[in-house]
């Protein structure tokens, strides 16, 4: 389940991703009991774009994948260079 296993924070300039994934395996023969424990955590902190507020950041899970979204911010216009005649001295 993301909601448990899955945390998205953005603070101060980026966006974090921290997920744990625990998996366990029980196996009962004669004689014994075999029972395993698998755990491992991650932690992804990205620069976000300057311009992307963190109201505009949208998060889906779908099928065992998690989606993150972040607009791409508008660049501003780019002016045409300006050509400086050289003079003499």
């Amino acid at each position: 389940m993301p909601e448990k296993d899955v945390e998205i924070t953005a603070s101060d300039g980026t966006l974090q991703i921290k997920a744990e994934r625990r998996t366990g395996d029980k196996t009962e023969g004669r004689g014994f009991l075999r029972h395993e424990q698998h755990y491992g955590s991650l932690v992804r902190t990205l620069p976000r774009p300057e311009g992307v507020s963190e109201s505009d950041i949208t998060a889906g899970y779908h099928n065992g994948i998690l989606e993150i979204r972040i607009p791409v911010p508008e660049q501003p216009a780019r002016r045409t260079p300006t050509k400086i005649p050289i003079g003499s001295t």
